[in-house]
C-alpha cells in the first residue's frame, strides 16, 4: 500500500528531462554562450495526423486536449487537472523495472507511449516521438550516389536510406543556389514568398518575417530541436534553436561562431596552422581559405605550379588538391561527431527531438583528406559527354564565368575536380554510415524519420563550367531520400514525377502527425502509397538573382524541361528540352533552333503548366510570363 500511494504520488517525473544537451562538447566553444532556451509550448487541439501505428506522447497536452482515455487512464493514477497543467511533480518511480508494476500501471504506461523495453532500457524516452533526423549536404548532385546510378563512386550508406525507405529519382531545388535553397526547404516557401532571391539576403532577413521553419512548428508539439554544420539560411530562423547556430564565415554573432570560426578554433588543439611560406620542403602546398591548413595543389588547382603559400587570392571554387589534415580532424568529421553526440544525449530523453546535420561537403574547396583522396585515381575518372558543349543556342554560354575558366572545359583536368569530389562524398557516406549505426544502437531507428538531401547540385564540368545557379540537370537536380520506418515501405522508388523541395515541409509536418500549416508545397505522402502511380507531377524552380540576363524559371516534367525569362520582352532566349532523347541538354529545341516553329506547340504546354503555377502562388512574375511569346 505504502509503494503504490509513492506511486500515485510522483509518476511525474517520468516525463522530466534527464539531462541537458545545449550545443556541442568540442573545447573551441568555451566562451560562447548557448542560444535561447526553448519552453514548455502547449497545444491547443490533439493533432488530427496523429502517426499511423506509433504511441503519442502526451506530455505537452494541457489536460483539458488529453484524449478521454487518457484522461482517465492519468486519473487512475493520482492526477487532476490541476496538477497536470501546473506540472507537479510525484515521487519517482523510474527506476523500478517494468515487471515489477501491476497491470493497471503497466496499462497506464502503455497510454504514455511505454512498452517494457522503453522502460527497462532506460535510454530510450516515454515520449516515443517520432523523431527526425535531416540530413543534408552542400552541392552534390543526384547522380554522385550509387543508388542513383553511378558506377564508380560506392555510397552504401547513403543508399540505405533510399533501400530502407524510398527513393526519389527527379527532386528538384527552388532555386539552385546555397541561401534560397536552404530557406526555401526550411519554410516550405517560394524564394518569392520568402523574401531570399539571393544568397546575400539571408542577412538582410533578419526579424522581418513570421514565416515559421518546420522545426520552429515542431516546438509547438514538445520537440526538441537542434542544427549542427553549415547555417546558410536566415538568421532569424535560427533563433529556434536551442544549440550553437553556425552561419558561414569566420566572424562570430551573439549566439556562437560562424562556421569557419568555429572549425579553425577546433583545429588549433588537433593541427596547429603550419607556415608554408619560402620553405622549399613546402613547395607544392597552398593554404586552403576555409581551414586555414596547407593542402597539395593538383594541376586544376588556381595556385597549382606558384611557390607555395602565395600571395595570389584564390576562391573556394579553384581550390583544388589533397588536404595534409588526418581525416579524424576533417570539417565533414568535426561536424558528424557534434552530430552523434547530439544523438546520444537526445536518445536519453524522454521528448521527440528533430536534428538537423548540414555537411559543407561536397562544396568547394576540393581538397579531401586521406585516405579518402587516394580512393580515386583521376585518370580512372570520365569526363563528362556535355564537357565540349559549344552551347552556341544556350543562354547560359557565359554563366558562372565559363569563358574565363576555361580549364573545367578541359577533357583531362577536369578528372581531377571528379576524382577529388567523389572523395568528399564518399567521406561523407562513411559518417553517414556511423550515424545510422549509432540510430540502431540507440534503438531509435524504427520510431525515427530520416532525411537525406542537397540544397543544389554541381556542374562538375558538364557543358565545360563549375559551380551550381542555372538550370541544367547536374546544377538543379538534387538527391532525396526518405526512411521512415512502419509509414514507408522499404525499396520504394518515386521515378518519373519531379518533386521539388518546397514539399518537405509539408511532408515532414504530415508524417510527424503535425497536421496542415500554411506552405507552398504539398506533403509527398501521396507519391509514396499504393496510388502514386495515379499522379503526374512537374516542378518548378527559380532564379532571380540576375533577372535581365538569364533564365529565371524553369518547369520540368518527366520528359520536357521549359526556362525562360520573368520578363516579356527579355531579350534572354526560351529554351525546351526532350530529355528523353537529349539527356544531357545539349539541343534547344527553341531559341536559334531554325526548327522551333516545329516544337512551339510543345513549349506552350509547358508554359501554360508553368502559368498555373504561378498563379497557384500569386507570382509578382505571372503577368509577365503570360504575356511572353513562345518563338
Amino acid at each position: 500500500a505504502l509503494y503504490f500511494l509513492v506511486l500515485l504520488q510522483n509518476i511525474h517525473i517520468l516525463f522530466k528531462e534527464i539531462e541537458s544537451s545545449n550545443g556541442p562538447i568540442e573545447s573551441s566553444m568555451k566562451g560562447w554562450s548557448p542560444g535561447p532556451q526553448p519552453t514548455k509550448s502547449s497545444i491547443t487541439n490533439t493533432p488530427k495526423s496523429a502517426v499511423k501505428k506509433k504511441p503519442k506522447c502526451y506530455y505537452t497536452y494541457e489536460w483539458d486536449n488529453l484524449p478521454q482515455d487518457v484522461q482517465k487512464a492519468a486519473t487512475n493514477i493520482g492526477y487532476t487537472k490541476n496538477i497536470w497543467d501546473e506540472d507537479k511533480d510525484l515521487p519517482g518511480v523510474d527506476k523500478v523495472k517494468w515487471d515489477a508494476f501491476g497491470v493497471e500501471i503497466m496499462q497506464t504506461l502503455k497510454k504514455f507511449g511505454f512498452t517494457k523495453e522503453t522502460w527497462d532500457c532506460g535510454k530510450c524516452g516515454g515520449c516515443p516521438g517520432p523523431n527526425l533526423i535531416f540530413i543534408m549536404t552542400d552541392q552534390h548532385r543526384y547522380d554522385a550516389l550509387s543508388i542513383n546510378g553511378n558506377t564508380v563512386l560506392e555510397t552504401p550508406n547513403i543508399d540505405r536510406i533510399g533501400n530502407e525507405g524510398v527513393n526519389f529519382e527527379l527532386c528538384y531545388s527552388q532555386c539552385p543556389v546555397c541561401g534560397p535553397a536552404r530557406t526555401s526547404i526550411m519554410t516550405g516557401r517560394t524564394i518569392d514568398h520568402t523574401g531570399v532571391p539571393k544568397n546575400p539576403k539571408v542577412s538582410d532577413y533578419f526579424n522581418h518575417t513570421e514565416i515559421p521553419c518546420y522545426d520552429k512548428v515542431l516546438t509547438n508539439l514538445g520537440y526538441e530541436i537542434e542544427y549542427y554544420g553549415k547555417w546558410h539560411a536566415p538568421i532569424e530562423q535560427a533563433l529556434a534553436y536551442n544549440n550553437w547556430i553556425t552561419p558561414i564565415g569566420n566572424v562570430g554573432w551573439k549566439h556562437g561562431p560562424g562556421m569557419e570560426r568555429q572549425y579553425t578554433d577546433y583545429l588549433k588543439d588537433h593541427m596547429p596552422p603550419t607556415h608554408v611560406s619560402g620553405k622549399k620542403e613546402y613547395d607544392g602546398l597552398q593554404i586552403q581559405s576555409l581551414d586555414l591548413r596547407p593542402y597539395k595543389t593538383n594541376p586544376l588547382d588556381a595556385r597549382h605550379g606558384l611557390k607555395a603559400d602565395t600571395d595570389e587570392e584564390v576562391g573556394q571554387p579553384d581550390q583544388h588538391g589533397i588536404s595534409t589534415i588526418p581525416s579524424k580532424n576533417t570539417l565533414t568529421a568535426f561536424q558528424a561527431k557534434q552530430f552523434i553526440n547530439a544523438l546520444q544525449l537526445k536518445a536519453r530523453k524522454k521528448k521527440p527531438f528533430s536534428l538537423h546535420l548540414s555537411f559543407h561537403s561536397p562544396h568547394a574547396p576540393m581538397t579531401p583528406s586521406e585516405p579518402f583522396a587516394s580512393m580515386y585515381n583521376s585518370s580512372n575518372m570520365h569526363s563528362p559527354p556535355s564537357i565540349s558543349d559549344p552551347m552556341d543556342n544556350s543562354p547560359y554560354k557565359g554563366a558562372n564565368r565559363r569563358k574565363k575558366y576555361t580549364e573545367y572545359a578541359d577533357p583531362q583536368k577536369i578528372k581531377y575536380m571528379i576524382a577529388n569530389y567523389y572523395a568528399l562524398v564518399k567521406e561523407i557516406d562513411e559518417w553517414v554510415g556511423q550515424i545510422l549505426a549509432k540510430l540502431d544502437e540507440l534503438e531509435l531507428r524504427e520510431n525515427t524519420m530520416v532525411i537525406f538531401t542537397s540544397d543544389h547540385g554541381e556542374m562538375l564540368g558538364s557543358h565545360g563550367m563549375r559551380e551550381k545557379n542555372i538550370f541544367y540537370e547536374e546544377s538543379v537536380r538534387v538527391p532525396l531520400m526518405i526512411r521512415f520506418p512502419g509509414e514507408i515501405t522499404p525499396g520504394t522508388v518515386v521515378a518519373g514525377k519531379p518533386v521539388s523541395h518546397i514539399d518537405l515541409f509539408a511532408t515532414i509536418l504530415d508524417y510527424l502527425g503535425a497536421g496542415k500549416h500554411d506552405s507552398d508545397g504539398e506533403s509527398l505522402r501521396k507519391f509514396i502509397g499504393e496510388d502514386g502511380e495515379d499522379y503526374e507531377t512537374f516542378a518548378v524552380s527559380e532564379w532571380n538573382m540576375k533577372e535581365k540576363n538569364t533564365p529565371n524559371l524553369m518547369i520540368r516534367n518527366k520528359r520536357w524541361k521549359f526556362m525562360c525569362p520573368c520578363h516579356a520582352n527579355s531579350k534572354v532566349m526560351n529554351v525546351l528540352y526532350d530529355l528523353q532523347n537529349d539527356p544531357y541538354e545539349m539541343n534547344n529545341l527553341l531559341g536559334h533552333n531554325p526548327k522551333k516553329k516545329m516544337y512551339a506547340q510543345q513549349g506552350q504546354v509547358m508554359k501554360e503548366q508553368l502559368i498555373l503555377w504561378l498563379k497557384k502562388m500569386g507570382s509578382r512574375h505571372l503577368k509577365e510570363v503570360m504575356k511572353r511569346k513562345i518563338i
